[in-house]
């Protein structure tokens, strides 16, 4: 006997694990502000602008 999950439940918990990675933290799988949009927030466009290290592309490049 197949078990299936329903589409809407399999939609809802799936929009919150994307949330949470992208903007608001639910608790699912990242710590406290650590989301994407929250950590970019806090890096300064020059120091995103600039590349880590020598030979490689900037967070701004990844980002774009």
């Amino acid at each position: 006997m197949e078990k299936m999950i329903p589409q809407e439940l399999f939609a809802t918990e799936l929009l919150e694990i994307l949330k949470e990675a992208f903007d608001t933290h639910h608790g699912v799988f990242l710590d406290k502000g650590t989301s994407l949009f929250v950590a970019l927030d806090q890096v300064s466009f020059e120091a995103a602008s600039v590349p880590i290290a020598s030979g490689t592309v900037s967070i701004a490049s990844h980002v774009e």
